[in-house]
């Protein structure tokens, strides 16, 4: 642990000498943390209110987050390197044997060609082809175990044109596969991308096609593709020009494009999506969004409905202050048609409401306090029925926390 620390402020202090480009940003989050889970089906949850450290501001399941990411480029040779640590369980990986901290991607890179071609060799991630968030950061290139080649192409003859491919390693499980793999293989698990930057609007997509080699986990599963997976994000960019602080965007993940038959045959179907649709209107005195969603699947269609609203009052009152007190609620609908044995009175799948009160002690750094209360309808199976209990689960939590981004 100490030598990363080391390295990373040997870099820092170098780059003055080399008079390169370096880049340094990352954040810390953490607070304290109260929840309460409630399930009529077991009783003895509703007791456990366990209190902790931890942040719910996007810093994963543990204490909290501590993320470095680094940029470097030459621009004398054109190479350069990316790379990110996350620090979400602060065990002693001595004591532990977890890989602490973890490593999202790291991976150098050349740009080629005036420019025009860039090459990236590593664990991959900074995707110019993900769904660029929020809530949702997905980019078929980045594997948890896998390394891989990504290549793109930006013509100087198309200003805004990025295009490219990467080869790299499965998603999936390999269990089930008892037969020499090939270089033929790798390829069927290529991914290709493209994005396109204009004035008026941005798009971009991804594509992983899929090989017969990976696949699922459990019972029913036979070989066979479990399907492709598509990636997209579009943006409009005419409106802001008219009236700042107003966007629409929307993204979206399909999964398991083109499911083998034999799996659907044997129970085992993969297709699942999320697409959603941002409206927001962000002028300096409040933030209010919406958010649309629709997931069609096989045999389960899913609406969602959150809309948004965050107030920062001193802007009115002392404008010289700005935005030092963000005050509001978000409001999160759920419901879902299809094939579920749903009890009659489940008239939605989830619920949650969150109030948040934040102060920005400056532009990098905030306290917050905010409230959740949640409830969703889950299957009414057979241990609900003879248990003559609701199918439905309840879960509050409090969360004090603290930012910080660099």
């Amino acid at each position: 642990m100490k030598k990363i620390f080391l390295f990373l402020l040997v870099l820092a202090l170098t780059d003055i000498a080399f008079s390169q480009d370096l880049d340094i940003s990352g954040e810390i989050k953490t607070g304290l943390l109260w929840s309460r889970f409630e399930d009529g089906l077991n009783p003895q949850n509703s007791v456990n209110e366990p209190v902790g450290i931890g942040s719910k501001d996007d810093a994963g399941s543990g204490p909290g987050r501590f993320r470095i990411n680094v940029n470097y480029f030459n621009s004398d040779i054109h190479i350069g390197f990316k790379f990110r640590l996350n620090w979400e369980k602060w065990e002693d990986s001595s004591a532990t044997g977890q890989a602490v901290p973890g490593w999202p991607y790291a991976f150098g890179y050349g740009k080629f060609f005036d420019d025009q071609l860039t090459m990236s060799l590593g664990k991959l991630g900074a995707s110019p082809w993900g769904t660029g968030g929020p809530e949702k950061w997905t980019e078929l290139e980045a594997l948890g175990s896998y390394g891989g080649i990504r290549f793109e192409y930006e013509p100087v003859f198309v200003p805004g044109l990025n295009a490219g491919f990467v080869l790299n390693g499965f998603n999936g499980s390999l269990d089930t596969w008892g037969k020499p793999m090939t270089f033929i293989d790798i390829l069927a698990e290529t991914v290709i991308g493209v994005s396109y930057t204009h004035d008026l609007f941005h798009a971009r997509a991804a594509f992983r096609f899929d090989s017969e080699v990976d696949g699922g986990r459990g019972e029913g599963w036979v070989n066979g593709k479990e399907g492709g997976e598509l990636v997209y994000r579009l943006e409009e960019r005419v409106i802001k020009n008219y009236l700042p602080g107003f966007r629409i965007w929307a993204m979206g993940y399909i999964k398991g494009i083109g499911t083998d038959q034999k799996n659907i045959d044997a129970g085992v179907d993969y297709l699942s999506t999320w697409n959603w649709l941002f409206i927001e209107y962000a002028p300096e005195l409040f933030l209010a969004q919406i958010r649309l969603g629709y997931d069609p699947a096989t045999n389960l269609n899913t609406v969602y409905v959150k809309p948004v609203f965050y107030l920062f009052p001193m802007v009115l009152f002392k404008p010289e202050i700005g935005q030092l007190i963000k005050v509001g609620a978000s409001f999160e609908y759920k419901k879902d048609f299809g094939k579920l044995n749903d009890h009659p009175d489940a008239n939605f799948r989830f619920i949650e409401v969150k109030p948040l009160l934040q102060i920005n002690l400056s532009p990098n750094a905030y306290a917050a306090f905010e409230y959740s209360f949640m409830r969703k309808w889950v299957q009414w199976t057979d241990s609900y029925k003879k248990s003559d209990t609701l199918p439905l689960i309840q879960e509050q939590w409090i969360n004090i926390r603290f930012g910080v981004t660099y």
